[in-house]
């Protein structure tokens, strides 16, 4: 596919993983779909085998905030014949600011407009996140129904999930310029999650540091679990293996099942967004 941007500042680039026979656009598909400013990413999954059989993925540049983010999206949307297609539901990964609060204390009559929220935890708590109107009202544009979930929201319960819930792992999704960090205690309660901005590798580590520090996490004994845009060759590999005596890749769940296609992808590439 070309690239789509018609903005003369900015260059949105397409690649894509999967065959496009595999669709077969009758509704009965499952689309999830990542908004950020430096990516639009999504998969198509066939429920019935619960396979992933497609995946696109933008990079997108030069965003100079949420209208020019709407924009593109709006541009990609029209251009786009995969993300047309009909699909049973739709599910968003937002990447936005949020708050976790213990559903005792939780009232959603009291959210602004531009927020909402996900129970998490067996409904012990509820994680309220941002939802940037301007990008909204373009996904309405296209598509009826929408669930919106968080990044974090995504990780956490896919791990608890997984039974992967347990005090000996530190949870650790990177991207381009943020990471998440998730630590559970010895009965699976979530301790921690939080996200992280960083612009050097100086800064990416102190953050895994502080939060190991915070927890009182022994890292000779604690595994440290990475997903996202990392790679064992990579300078955020090596760092990490610095300080953590045991380190390792998220694998892919026994319940979800890839194409043919995705047999070189790695697993924990995108982790949050197709354990939606």
């Amino acid at each position: 596919m070309p690239e789509v941007s018609t903005n003369p500042n900015t260059r949105n680039f397409f690649n894509s993983i999967g065959n496009p026979d595999d669709i077969s656009g009758n509704g009965t598909e499952h689309l999830k779909l990542a908004i950020h400013p430096k990516f639009i990413r999504y998969f198509i999954e066939e429920k019935a085998s619960d396979t992933i059989v497609f995946y696109g993925d933008y990079a997108l540049q030069s965003m100079s905030g949420t209208a020019d983010l709407a924009d593109q999206l709006s541009n990609i949307f029209s251009k786009d014949a995969f993300l047309s297609k009909p699909f049973a539901t739709v599910k968003v990964c937002w990447h936005t600011d949020f708050e976790i609060i213990p559903t005792v204390f939780f009232d959603k009559n009291e959210l602004s407009p531009d927020t909402t929220f996900n129970s998490i935890m067996d409904a012990e708590a509820n994680f309220i996140f941002e939802t940037q109107r301007e990008i909204v009202d373009v996904l309405n544009t296209k598509y009826s129904v929408i669930e919106h979930y968080h990044s974090g929201v995504a990780l956490i319960e896919r791990l608890r999930k997984e039974g992967l819930a347990k005090s000996d792992n530190i949870f650790i999704n990177i991207q381009s310029d943020n990471i998440e960090i998730v630590c559970f205690d010895d009965k699976g309660s979530l301790r921690i999650y939080n996200r992280y901005e960083y612009k050097a590798y100086q800064d990416y580590i102190y953050f895994v540091l502080l939060v190991a520090d915070e927890m009182k996490i022994d890292r000779d004994e604690v595994k440290a679990i990475l997903m996202g845009e990392v790679s064992q060759d990579s300078q955020l590999y090596e760092i990490t293996y610095r300080y953590f005596r045991n380190i390792g890749f998220a694998d892919q769940p026994d319940s979800i099942h890839f194409s043919r296609a995705f047999d070189e992808y790695p697993k924990y590439f995108n982790y949050p967004l197709y354990n939606l």
